[in-house]
């Protein structure tokens, strides 16, 4: 019979349940203590167990995300740009200096992106009198904003070659969303990119004030991207 167990007749319940009252309220309470200790070790079983499946499942997965990295060949035509004069005159220039992080790979879009960080002061027209206000505050402020920054991480496939890109554009400051339509050809370890897109050089307040005018300039300016890139050592 339970010592703590006070059902056996009033009086005699009475005086010994007062007489084992310290003993019994002690033993609840290391029967509680031990009761949540025994949960406390199977919620930590079940965690451990749960982080071993999920690693499991993480590791397995793993190969799926994987992506190549591409090293760009730095061309002086990988990026030009063309734009017109006020009386419609065109006129083009090209970047010859940026930097492109590239990870791409046509199977797994949703893990891939794609960096160009372009120094603003090689951005040229090779025409002395362009080229020596371009880089000025009105137009490009290269002082302020050395570069200029393409981001994207979504990418949809078209059909064939042909991919879309949906990024970010940052120029002087301004970040705007960008659609750059590209085909993609890879031939072994290397790949060719062509793309092009037409950018409001108002938008990035390029040509600030009278320069906004469309007399002295047009405010659409088309970019185009011809690149070469190399599949870096050790990637798939």
């Amino acid at each position: 019979m339970d010592d703590c167990d006070c059902s056996d007749g009033p009086r005699r319940a009475s005086y010994r349940c007062r007489a084992l009252a310290p003993f019994c309220a002690a033993r609840r309470r290391a029967d509680a203590h031990a009761a949540v200790a025994r949960l406390v070790q199977e919620r930590k079983r079940n965690l451990i167990r749960f982080a071993v499946v999920f690693s499991a499942l993480l590791a397995s997965a793993a190969p799926a995300f994987a992506v190549t990295n591409w090293v760009a060949d730095e061309t002086p035509d990988s990026i030009t740009w063309e734009g017109r004069e006020g009386n419609g005159t065109a006129f083009g220039g090209r970047c010859t200096a940026f930097v492109a992080d590239i990870a791409f790979d046509a199977e797994a879009l949703e893990a891939s992106s794609v960096t160009v960080a372009i120094d603003m002061m090689s951005c040229l027209t090779g025409e002395k009198q362009k080229d020596e206000y371009l880089p000025a505050e009105g137009w490009f402020n290269v002082a302020d904003y050395p570069k200029a920054v393409f981001e994207a991480k979504t990418f949809r496939h078209e059909g064939g070659n042909r991919y879309l890109a949906e990024g970010t554009l940052t120029l002087r400051g301004e970040t705007r969303p960008v659609m750059l339509p590209f085909t993609l050809d890879i031939d072994g370890g290397k790949a060719h990119v062509t793309g092009e897109t037409v950018l409001n050089r108002l938008d990035f307040g390029v040509g600030a004030g009278q320069l906004a005018s469309p007399e002295v300039a047009a405010p659409e300016v088309t970019v185009r991207i011809d690149l070469t890139a190399t599949k870096s050592r050790g990637a798939p």
